[in-house]
């Protein structure tokens, strides 16, 4: 899948529920029956939280799901993100057509959660710069190689066979290995420099999109120690995952804490 390919998610007949414990049809009277719910086996029942949904989330545009409080936004959202792990599922979901499960599409796409975890003592810019550092490249910025280049990268990885004539080759002298191991170290330097100014120019560029300039030195903060308003939390959060280019980006209650002017 190339870099600019579209994607396009669509759910089908989606259910979702969970085990909750029965209530009693009839709530005990005596002493005997009350020891008896307290000792006896418990008894679940499924508690549907979504029932045979149908959509599609189509490119290039912005969705959003309007309902309720407890009417279940949320949990459509960690469900079509990957993101829910317990309960019972049923249904179908398909990226471009494709049937897509929870693993392939969370690195297909970013997801900004309601509640925002962001270490407290790290400041905006710190935040972001993590998150380019240590979240991979979606799925579908990693160009697959050909099967000839994995033949090679595996011939790579193998040991070096011994040559029959090694020991008639003269070694190297001195020199010429302290000039090779120079370059060598060299090379890697100014690949670990421009590494890291790309990374530096990504974060700087995100810092600009979400107009947080000036508070791009300031810590997160938490209750105990002041740091950034709620909305820049909330833009920082979700330039944290804006900054992975993922292809496919989620956000649960992204306006929460944001005033107008944001």
């Amino acid at each position: 899948m190339e870099q600019n390919t579209p994607l396009q998610i669509s759910f089908e007949n989606l259910s979702y529920a969970v085990k909750v414990r029965a209530k009693s049809d009839q709530a005990p009277k005596t002493v005997v029956d009350r020891l008896k719910a307290v000792f006896s086996k418990a008894r679940y029942e499924d508690k549907v939280i979504l029932n045979d949904l149908s959509g599609a989330f189509r490119p290039g545009r912005v969705t959003v799901i309007l309902g309720p409080s407890g009417s279940g936004k949320t949990t459509l959202l960690n469900l079509l993100a990957g993101h829910e792990s317990s309960g019972t599922v049923s249904g179908n979901i398909w990226v471009n057509g494709r049937q897509a499960s929870g693993a392939s599409i969370r690195q297909l796409a970013g997801y900004v959660h309601q509640d925002d975890v962001i270490l407290p003592t790290q400041t905006v810019r710190e935040a972001i710069t993590m998150s380019i550092i240590l979240r991979p490249p979606p799925l579908s910025l990693v160009s697959p190689k050909s099967p000839e280049t994995a033949v090679a990268s595996i011939h790579e990885l193998r040991e070096p066979e011994s040559n029959p004539r090694e020991k008639d080759v003269l070694p190297l002298p001195a020199t010429t290995k302290d000039q090779a191991r120079h370059t060598g170290a060299q090379s890697k330097r100014n690949d670990k420099d421009a590494a890291k100014a790309k990374q530096q120019a990504r974060s700087s560029h995100a810092i600009q999109l979400f107009g947080l300039e000036k508070c791009q030195d300031t810590n997160i903060g938490d209750s105990s120690a002041k740091g950034v308003s709620g909305g820049e939390r909330k833009r920082t959060a979700i330039a944290m995952e804006n900054v992975t280019q993922a292809p496919i980006l989620f956000l649960d209650e992204p306006t929460s804490g944001l005033d107008a002017h944001s």
